[in-house]
């Protein structure tokens, strides 16, 4: 483990300025630091320096990742709350500029670097750069371990504040004092859910999905190595509707999740009910993108009719299949 952390931090170093310099944070806002308080909001330290050496919380093996530490718990919750009004490359920026990767941007190199992996033509040299890969990741991310071909990685914990703010164990420090993620369990395959609100905006839900798919209801466009999959099914919390959209890069068997937008014009016919929308996802998504259109109840029976029109995903331009498909007598599961 020893090793490999040390692989992990020499990679770190390739992506950002020098580490364990204590750096103020007023790039972020002025109003983060109090001129009347001496120490800054926040600097950048390693684990073992954090923690002055008391290191039983966490093992020992990432005493020198590096690990943001505020001032106090004022200092963390104004500065996330303003981070979280950025877009990804601002904070990216924001964290290139203070000597610091966090979790979110080293999953997303990482997954940029598994992309690349499945472009690989020549095998022998496809075989080279996927055991690198895998060695330099094991035991750092976490893999999906019901699919061997998926070479996707994930965070090795699920908490959506230490992906901002946190290290790539999801740690950040108040005041000296180490917090861990909220769950130290995988996000993997879990997804985004999002509710179609009153004025048809997406809106992302506050729950893991338990999706039951309907059968003979699947449609799929694809070009080169991507393909984009949509599948009609229901999210059992609150029997909701939901389209299941996910984009996957694949050679031969291994494959890799791309993140993208989608967009479609949808037509549903039953009994009660008739309607045709739109759908426009804006919020790029790695993984399984849930779209909760509507309660089941308001179909008004056990079956319907769909009409997908224009199906697409912003991870395939011009693809072979033109995105249209009709579906009769779905039968809700």
């Amino acid at each position: 483990m020893k090793r490999i952390i040390c692989k992990v931090l020499a990679y770190i170093s390739v992506l950002m300025m020098p580490l364990f310099i204590a750096t103020s944070c007023s790039d972020v806002d002025e109003s983060v630091n109090d001129s009347n308080v001496n120490k800054p909001s926040v600097t950048v330290v390693s684990v073992g320096q954090c923690l002055g050496g008391n290191t039983r919380s966490v093992s020992s093996a990432d005493n020198n990742l590096p690990v943001l530490n505020f001032r106090d718990y004022a200092s963390l919750s104004q500065t996330l709350v303003q981070l979280k009004s950025m877009t990804v490359e601002q904070r990216a920026n924001y964290f290139k500029s203070i000597g610091f990767v966090n979790a979110e941007q080293f999953l997303s190199v990482a997954r940029k670097q598994a992309e690349d992996i499945i472009d690989i033509e020549d095998d022998a040299k496809f075989g080279k750069a996927l055991k690198q890969f895998q060695q330099t990741y094991d035991g750092v991310l976490a893999f999906d371990e019901t699919d061997a071909y998926n070479i996707t990685p994930y965070l090795g914990f699920t908490d959506t504040d230490m992906e901002i703010v946190g290290n790539i164990k999801g740690y950040v420090a108040v005041d000296s004092k180490l917090i861990t993620p909220k769950n130290k369990e995988p996000n993997i395959n879990e997804g985004n859910v999002y509710l179609v609100g009153s004025n048809a905006t997406l809106n992302k839900a506050p729950f893991k999905p338990t999706f039951r798919q309907f059968k003979n209801c699947q449609m799929t466009i694809r070009k080169g190595r991507h393909f984009s999959r949509l599948n009609f099914g229901r999210i059992v919390e609150g029997n909701l509707l939901t389209l299941k959209m996910v984009t996957k890069k694949k050679r031969g068997w291994w494959n890799v999740e791309v993140a993208a937008t989608y967009s479609l014009s949808l037509g549903l016919d039953s009994k009660d009910f008739h309607h045709i929308n739109s759908v426009i996802t804006h919020e790029k998504v790695s993984g399984y993108y849930y779209c909760s259109l509507l309660p089941i109840r308001l179909l008004g029976g056990n079956t319907f009719d769909a009409t997908v029109k224009n199906f697409k995903s912003s991870a395939i331009q011009n693809p072979g299949e033109s995105g249209n498909a009709s579906f009769k007598n779905i039968t809700i599961i």
